[in-house]
């Protein structure tokens, strides 16, 4: 038998955990939870960041299912609503890199990415780039 869960994993460079996890009987009531989850996260994505890392924060929204006959896991669905960490607008091409703190929160459509200059004032440089921008975001 499979069961459903909807969750959010949070990861840093040293730790990953699962937050919110709600359990379904079948894919369809999964997927209606998922997607009511996914519109509200332009107001809870980051919600867990208690900024207690230093090279990057990730929370994925997903389905995953569960077969209890097989102990299998399987990822169905999953979708980034809030990354941050460094992102090198040279896109990691060329002689060196153009580093910048980069903050993404969903907008019930895709991430929009904010960047700053360094990680330690936060001075904005590029704000609501959106993630279907960032090949023209980046310089090569």
């Amino acid at each position: 038998m499979k069961t459903f869960n909807v969750q959010k994993r949070v990861s840093t460079e040293k730790t990953t955990e699962i937050y919110d996890q709600l359990s379904f009987d079948t894919l369809e009531e999964a997927t209606s939870k998922f997607n009511d989850l996914l519109s509200q996260q332009e107001t809870y994505a980051g919600e867990y960041n208690d900024g207690q890392f230093s090279e990057y924060y990730n929370e994925v929204l997903e389905i995953e299912s569960f077969d209890t006959e097989t102990d299998d896991f399987e990822t169905i669905e999953e979708v980034v609503v809030y990354q941050e960490g460094l992102t090198d607008k040279n896109n990691y091409k060329g002689e060196y890199a153009n580093n910048y703190w980069a903050i993404a929160s969903h907008n019930g459509t895709e991430l929009i990415y904010n960047f700053y200059d360094n990680g330690f004032d936060l001075n904005l440089k590029y704000e609501n780039v959106k993630a279907s921008d960032l090949k023209q975001w980046y310089n090569h």
